[in-house]
């Protein structure tokens, strides 16, 4: 996904247009009935439902953390980055990989008998997808099988009952494991969050870089050729086969050529050669097919359209203007890669963001 610009093109230009505009906060409901829990659309100034008047509108508070951790000026965690740099990192790992994991770091709050009371994030990271793996029995239902202590995730066991072996606290079932570094670190339900774009399943999606692995790498390899062709390491176009008798004085004529067209670049080099028979002989034997003759454009074109076409990028969007003006649509082009832009934010607004607002603790907003 590196190495070639067709597909790191498409990528970019796809994540530019999913956070052009950003992210904002939004009211689940305008009034919210006290008595039986009836949401309204509209403002209204007694409930549909039960009557009652004892209606609120969306509480500010509630998204008062949230919003100064992810809109203000500090970061969202230890390596300085915006909570936006995380989304972005996240969804080039959903168009390479089809795996992207979200990590919450939580404070918890336990009471006496070692449960969890209460938590509060205190920072967001991207999770690599090469090392992240899900915890899940031979059914895929997640902590199922092994439990770790929240103070010493290193710590694996395999009863529930059991205490940690470190500070004799209460385990967890895991859900989650991190195996960068050769260290296993251990998640717990609510702080991970696994999605998929393209497969999305119960467990792992199925990268799309697989998929056009061949179209990628024929890519890549033309590119290569074309590389090779204007460096100094490349193949001789052909050898030029003179049949003579005086091999000497070939070498001395053909010195003096190369003298002259140093000093005249327009020189032409005339040359008779004299044959025992009669029949002298010059042949070209050829080594390489020019670009024409191997129709590189056009297949590199095609190349580049089932790539593009995958993630629904339009030309437009690649800077092709030869897709531009005629019979060509551009308002089509913009719909198709806006429908792909639309794929992709449903992602994160049905799936990403309100774990993260149920995990803040959020009901009345939505992101």
């Amino acid at each position: 996904a590196d190495s070639s610009v067709i597909l790191r093109t498409c990528i970019t230009q796809l994540k530019n247009e999913v956070f052009r505009r950003g992210y904002e906060w939004s009211p689940k409901f305008a009034v919210k009935c006290n008595d039986c829990g009836k949401e309204h659309e509209e403002t209204t100034l007694e409930c549909a439902e039960c009557d009652s008047q004892n209606l609120r509108k969306p509480d500010k508070r509630q998204k008062a953390y949230a919003n100064t951790l992810m809109h203000g000026c500090e970061y969202i965690n230890d390596s300085e980055q915006m909570f936006i740099d995380v989304l972005k990192e996240l969804e080039d790992d959903l168009n390479v990989m089809d795996d992207a994991y979200i990590v919450l770091v939580k404070e918890y709050f336990i009471d006496g008998n070692g449960n969890i009371r209460a938590h509060k994030i205190k920072q967001i990271f991207r999770a690599d997808p090469v090392t992240m793996a899900i915890v899940c029995d031979d059914e895929g239902n997640k902590g199922g099988d092994t439990y770790t202590c929240i103070h010493h995730r290193d710590v694996v066991i395999t009863e529930s009952h059991e205490k940690c072996g470190e500070c004799n606290g209460d385990v967890y079932p895991v859900h989650y494991i991190n195996r960068a570094h050769g260290m296993a670190q251990n998640f717990i339900k609510g702080e991970v969050l696994h999605f998929s774009k393209y497969s999305p399943s119960r467990l792992y999606g199925t990268s799309p870089v697989i998929t056009m692995w061949n179209h990628l790498t024929t890519l890549i390899a033309m590119e290569n050729y074309i590389n090779q062709a204007y460096t100094k390491a490349r193949m001789p176009k052909g050898l030029l086969a003179v049949q003579t008798r005086n091999i000497e004085s070939m070498k001395t004529f053909w010195r003096g050529v190369k003298e002259k067209m140093e000093q005249d670049a327009h020189f032409i080099p005339v040359m008779g050669i004299e044959a025992e028979n009669g029949k002298g002989s010059v042949e070209w034997i050829k080594f390489m097919d020019s670009l024409k003759e191997m129709d590189y454009i056009s297949v590199k074109e095609d190349l580049r359209d089932r790539v593009a076409a995958f993630y629904g990028v339009s030309k437009i969007f690649m800077a092709d203007n030869s897709a531009s003006g005629g019979l060509n649509n551009e308002g089509m082009q913009i719909l198709v890669t806006n429908r792909a832009v639309e794929m992709a934010q449903n992602v994160w607004n049905k799936y990403v963001f309100p774990f993260i607002v149920k995990q803040f603790g959020i009901t009345d907003w939505d992101i």
